[in-house]
Formats: C-alpha cells, structure tokens, sequence
C-alpha cells in the first residue's frame, strides 16, 4: 500500500489559518453587530417618541382615559383638576368608568401642565425610576357640539392619527427622509 500524500502533517498548518480566519470573521462581525455594547441603543432616540411610549398609547385604558379628558376639556373648557375631579364628574351615559389602570393593572397617575397639556404617568408614583410618563394634549379642533357617541368616533381617529405622527417621527429619526 503507498504512502498518501495527503497526510494530516501535510494539512495541518491550512488548517490553523483557516481557522484563524474564521475566529477573525467571527470577531469583526461581533464588533460590527454591536456585540461590544453593554446596553442597546435607544432605537428611536432620547428626544423622540419611544416604543415603550408607543406600546402604553395603545393601551385601551389610557386611550378611554383620554377620551374622557377630552368629554370634560369640551364641556368645560378646562381640564381636570385630577383624575378624582374626572371621576365625579362622571363620563356620559353608556361610557365605561373613568379608567385608574392600564389594562395590564398600572396605576394611572394624572398631572395637567398647561390649558390643553397633561401627563399620564403608568405606574402612578411621581417619583418612581421605572415609571412611563405620556405627554398628552387636548387638540384645539375639538367639535364643540358632538354627541357622546360622535365624539367618541372623532377620537378614535384622532388618537390613532396621533400615534401614526408619533411612530412617523419616531421612523424619520431612525433614517432622516430630508422631508
């Protein structure tokens, strides 16, 4: 029987480089993925809508929360003193409670900053780390006249073409259009 060429002393040193080669490409491609990063990066940025804030808009609570700002900023012109003044004015007949929770069972805390400017805080304490604070405001176009239902149906597509504006500048912060 012959020798073989192809012997493992003959191939071991293409081995090793190969090898070499691959824990580089490896390592480079761990680098460039951000595998060095010890806490990922805000996807939308610090000054712009994140997605947690996204997630709690969606929030059925807090969107009928809103909505009942809204019934009380229409029908007196202000907005509530707290969520307890809310509550005792009472929404209009056939709406749900005024919400104190999200649906996952946050407390709500509420906190007016101007005429038309308030704060949801999910969590309710003012002062907790962990909190998610919305900023919130009562659109100056708001039809004065509108039924209980009529109004209902006008901030359901208000709400949502706020968010669709929010997740927007949430995009063009991520990748600038030049628009």
């Amino acid at each position: 029987m012959a020798a073989s060429t192809w012997s493992w002393q003959s191939k071991r040193w293409t081995a090793l480089a190969s090898f070499v080669v691959l824990v580089s490409l490896y390592g480079v491609m761990w680098y460039l993925m951000g595998g060095c990063e010890s806490t990922p990066p805000d996807p939308i940025g610090a000054t712009g809508p994140t997605l947690d804030t996204l997630e709690a808009m969606r929030d059925a609570n807090v969107k009928e929360l809103t909505l009942h700002v809204v019934w009380f900023h229409t029908a007196r012109g202000r907005l509530p003193a707290s969520l307890d003044a809310l509550r005792k004015a009472g929404p209009p007949a056939g709406w749900p409670p005024t919400p104190t929770a999200t649906t996952d069972g946050l407390a709500i805390a509420y906190r007016a900053t101007g005429r038309r400017t308030y704060e949801l805080t999910l969590g309710g304490k003012s002062d907790a780390a962990d909190n998610l604070t919305l900023p919130v405001e009562v659109p100056a176009d708001v039809p004065p006249t509108m039924t209980p239902a009529a109004l209902r149906t006008w901030w359901d597509l208000e709400y949502t073409r706020g968010m669709i504006e929010k997740l927007r500048q949430g995009l063009n912060q991520l990748a600038p259009t030049g628009n």
